[in-house]
């Protein structure tokens, strides 16, 4: 596969020119931050050449990734790509051009928390999308925006060949996109139980699979797991999520047939939307920093973020046990973590915020000593101490 770079502003004047036309530019431009989503362009069959359990062919059926990396575009500039996608390469050199297209789609920087199994199960750190678009050779595809819809929703539906449930997600989903109703697209990303390395990545690893089928919206904001066959369950996912905010963007994909299967793929990305981010603050710890190891101990820890974003937090608890993360939190909002200490000593608690940007603040510590054992706690014992007058009759019976 080769990549063609080029990383332009186009029909863009600089700020300095708009500026000296223009006094109501925005004057803090230079503060505002990169845009940095993750771009994925997605190759796919819509008439695929794998069956599902049914002997039909799967719709849309994901072949390899022409692009699957991060991008950083500045405000008001645009990102610009040619690549070449060769299917020879890959092992996809039958590939026809009536039967090829590609769906470009941009997942925005913020971490969110997201369910393989809603509403608790199956939790995993996701990317929700902010645009996509896709086409046919010799066409061009834009990210549609309209009064119902901030953004074209994207749908990753997984499942398996073996999977005897998995044609009725596909066709419900088919049947929603041929309806024409809503700016959305699909991919059946197939495991081929585990052969299709980039579709079981994509699944097991990212989107932490529960069981086939499953269907993604735009990252995971909304989620389907199981057979079902009612089309009104997808077509209220497809339009809660296109309500989402989303940054915005000028998103088009172009795509020409080449000779010997290969694909020449055009990308032009504008960043319309001013960005400022700072890290959170750094948390503080509360708790108790003498006591018996052996027991188990609670602190309070709490952090606030000037951008009014989730908080998310690493902790460390110095006794060579795994570093946690909790969260998210909203900030300013206190959650309370337990450990317990197995032995005698002197521990350093660490802690640090991270903001759903992954900005990060500096770790703050809190010294914790084990000087004492955990006290003997048995039933007798606690009778004897709530019930002081029974020692003298004790000594009187033993002799003492």
């Amino acid at each position: 596969m080769l990549l063609i770079f080029s990383y332009t502003t186009i029909a863009i004047e600089s700020y300095g020119e708009h500026r000296e036309k223009n006094e109501s530019y925005p004057s803090n431009i230079e503060g505002s931050l990169p845009y940095q989503g993750h771009l994925r362009i997605y190759v796919v069959e819509p008439e695929s050449r794998w069956d599902n359990y049914d002997n039909e062919p799967y719709h849309y059926g994901f072949l390899n990734f022409a692009f699957n990396d991060v991008i950083s575009i500045d405000y008001l500039d645009t990102f610009s790509e040619t690549i070449i996608w060769n299917g020879n390469e890959i092992g996809y050199g039958d590939i026809q051009e009536n039967n090829i297209m590609v769906i470009a789609t941009i997942f925005n920087p913020e971490i969110k928390k997201a369910y393989a199994e809603p509403p608790t199960k199956g939790a995993f750190e996701t990317h929700y999308v902010d645009a996509a678009a896709g086409t046919t050779p010799g066409n061009t595809g834009s990210n549609i925006v309209n009064e119902n819809f901030t953004h074209t929703v994207f749908v990753e539906e997984g499942t398996d060949t073996w999977c005897r449930y998995c044609p009725t997600m596909a066709n419900a989903l088919n049947n929603v996109y041929l309806s024409g109703d809503y700016p959305f697209y699909f991919v059946a990303l197939v495991a081929l139980s585990g052969e299709h390395q980039e579709s079981y990545h994509r699944l097991i690893n990212e989107l932490n699979l529960q069981g086939y089928p499953s269907a993604f919206f735009d990252g995971g904001k909304k989620v389907i797991l199981g057979g079902v066959s009612n089309e009104n369950t997808y077509r209220s996912r497809i339009a809660s999520c296109g309500l989402q905010d989303v940054h915005e963007l000028d998103f088009t994909v172009s795509l020409e047939w080449m000779d010997n299967s290969e694909l020449e793929i055009d990308i032009s990305i504008t960043n319309n939307e001013e960005f400022f981010n700072s890290p959170p603050e750094k948390p503080t710890i509360t708790g108790p920093t003498s006591t018996n190891y052996g027991e188990e101990h609670t602190y309070e820890i709490t952090a606030t973020d000037p951008d009014n974003n989730d908080i998310y937090y690493y902790i460390d608890f110095g006794d060579g046990t795994e570093e946690i993360i909790k969260g998210p939190y909203g900030s300013g909002k206190t959650t309370k973590v337990k450990h317990t200490w197995e032995k005698q000593g002197t521990y350093t608690i660490k802690v640090k915020s991270r903001d759903a940007y992954d900005e990060k603040s500096d770790w703050v510590t809190l010294e914790v000593s084990m000087p004492k054992n955990k006290p003997i706690n048995t039933p007798f014992l606690n009778f004897l101490e709530n019930h002081p007058h029974i020692f003298p009759l004790l000594r009187q019976l033993l002799g003492l």
